[in-house]
C-alpha cells in the first residue's frame, strides 16, 4: 500500500480530514477516485467496492481490514470478488464494529443484521 493512502486511511479512522492524490476523507467518509468505499456511522465502519473490484480498490478497503482487525480479507479469484473466500458482489456493503476480528465474521455479522 503506497504511504499517501495509508495516511488518508489513517485520518479517516481518526475522524480527520486528508487528501492525497486519489484519495480522500472528511473524517467520516472515505472516498477513493470520488467513490465512497467506506464510511463510519456510530461505531461500525462500512465499506463496498462501489461496483469496482479492482486491484486499487481492494488495496484500500484490505488497509483499512489491516488496521480495523490485522488482516486482508479482499480478494479476486477468475474475476468475481470475494471476501475471506466467499463470493461478493462488487456493490454490496460490508459492515465492521468492534469484536469482528476476520473478514469472514464481517460478511456473516453483515448477512446477519442485513446492513
Amino acid at each position: 500500500m503506497r504511504y499517501g493512502s495509508t495516511e488518508v486511511i489513517k485520518a479517516f479512522l481518526a475522524g480527520k480530514t486528508r487528501k492525497i492524490k486519489n484519495d480522500h476523507t472528511d473524517g467520516a467518509t472515505l472516498w477513493f477516485h470520488g467513490n465512497r468505499i467506506a464510511w463510519r456511522e456510530d461505531d461500525m465502519v462500512h465499506m463496498t467496492l462501489c461496483g469496482w473490484n479492482t486491484v486499487t480498490t481492494r488495496l484500500r478497503l484490505n488497509a483499512l481490514c489491516h488496521l480495523l482487525f490485522g488482516g486482508n480479507a479482499f480478494h479476486q479469484v477468475k474475476h468475481n470478488a470475494m471476501l475471506d473466500g466467499h463470493e461478493v458482489e462488487a456493490h454490496d456493503v460490508f459492515t465492521w464494529r468492534p469484536g469482528i476480528t476476520s473478514g469472514e465474521q464481517m460478511l456473516a455479522f453483515t448477512y446477519l443484521t442485513g446492513e
